[in-house]
């Protein structure tokens, strides 16, 4: 029997994969109204964040 087990284990993965990409899809659907704001915000974030990388070596330069 332990092909049954394997295959029930199986099945019961997969359920849990279809409800996981169903909760994906909600959460993407709940925050479709917003989801350019947090692009345009991560893009800040990493503007900033190489900014302040660069500004060691722009000190350098002086």
């Amino acid at each position: 029997m332990p092909g049954r087990a394997q295959e029930e284990k199986q099945e019961k993965q997969e359920k849990q994969e279809e409800k996981m990409l169903q909760e994906i899809r909600a959460a993407f659907e709940r925050s479709r109204a917003t989801i350019w704001q947090d692009i345009v915000g991560a893009a800040a974030l990493l503007v900033l964040l190489l900014g302040a990388l660069y500004l060691p070596g722009l000190a350098g330069l002086s």
